[in-house]
């Protein structure tokens, strides 16, 4: 199993002595990016690496045609709202 043979390869985090103990450590410095990251790996738990493995199967790596499809969404989601909302005018 992937899991199984999964090494991590960040030095730092390699030096915490077990999950708890780097938990602790994020919320005493109270860095939201690690405590982020953290609830991640506590929600999704094992299913975490095979999740990221398809999300880089699917990421796109022509930059112009990913510049191109964000326009595209942030377009329709714009649409969407201004469609969707009433302003008050007074």
């Amino acid at each position: 199993m992937f899991v199984e043979n999964y090494q991590m390869r960040d030095p730092q985090l390699q030096s915490f002595s077990s999950f708890k103990t780097f938990e602790k450590f994020s919320q005493d410095v109270a860095d939201a990016e690690l405590l982020g990251k953290i609830k991640l790996v506590q929600f999704h738990g094992h299913s975490i690496i095979e999740k990221i493995k398809q999300l880089q199967e699917k990421s796109c790596s022509d930059l112009n045609q990913a510049s191109k499809d964000l326009f595209i969404s942030i377009y329709f989601f714009f649409l969407f709202f201004l469609r969707n909302c009433s302003f008050n005018s007074t």
